[in-house]
C-alpha cells in the first residue's frame, strides 16, 4: 500500500492510500494491520490529492467516489437548542424559524452515515432533500416496523 493520509475520527486511526491488490484507492483502520512491514521502497502521491475531496471528515470516514451531495433538514422546535449549539458540518448553514424549528444544510458525499445520524433523531427530524434519502429513511423505517409486528 502507498499511504497518502493518516487521519483520526472520534478517536480511530485510518490510513488512506492506494492498494496495490486492489487496484485502487481505500480507507483502512490502523487497528487492523497485522504483520506490517516497512520498506525502502517509494512512491509519489498524486498531484492535487487533497483529502477533503476524498473523504468529509464532518459525518465519517467512509470513502466512496460518489459526488456530494445537498442534505435539507428540518429539526424541531424540542431539538433547536441541541441542534443550534453545534457545528454538524464545516460548511452548514443554520436558520432558526419563526416556529422555533431549526433549518439545516449542508453538502457531503457521506450518505450512508448521515442516514444513520438522521435515524437516530426519530420523528424530532423531517428530511427535506435529496429525495433519495427520503426513501431511504421510508425504507428503514418500514424494516423497523416489519421487525416489531
Amino acid at each position: 500500500m502507498n499511504p497518502y493520509h493518516v487521519l483520526c475520527q472520534k478517536g480511530n486511526w485510518y490510513v488512506f492510500g492506494f492498494d496495490h491488490g486492489a487496484g485502487e484507492t481505500r480507507i483502512y483502520a490502523l487497528s487492523r494491520f497485522k504483520n506490517t512491514t516497512i520498506t525502502n521502497e517509494t512512491f509519489t502521491i498524486p498531484d492535487g490529492f487533497d483529502i477533503s475531496k476524498e473523504v468529509d471528515l464532518s459525518f465519517g470516514i467512509w470513502y466512496n467516489k460518489e459526488a456530494s451531495e445537498d442534505y435539507e433538514l428540518l429539526f424541531n422546535k424540542g431539538m433547536a437548542n441541541y441542534i443550534l449549539e453545534r457545528e454538524w458540518h464545516k460548511d452548514q448553514k443554520m436558520v432558526q424559524r419563526e416556529d422555533g424549528s431549526v433549518y439545516l444544510k449542508f453538502s457531503s458525499n457521506q450518505k450512508q452515515l448521515i442516514l444513520s445520524w438522521v435515524l437516530g433523531f426519530g420523528s424530532a427530524v423531517t428530511v427535506l432533500s435529496p429525495e433519495s434519502l427520503k426513501q431511504d429513511v421510508m425504507k428503514t423505517a418500514k424494516e423497523i416496523i416489519k421487525k416489531y409486528k
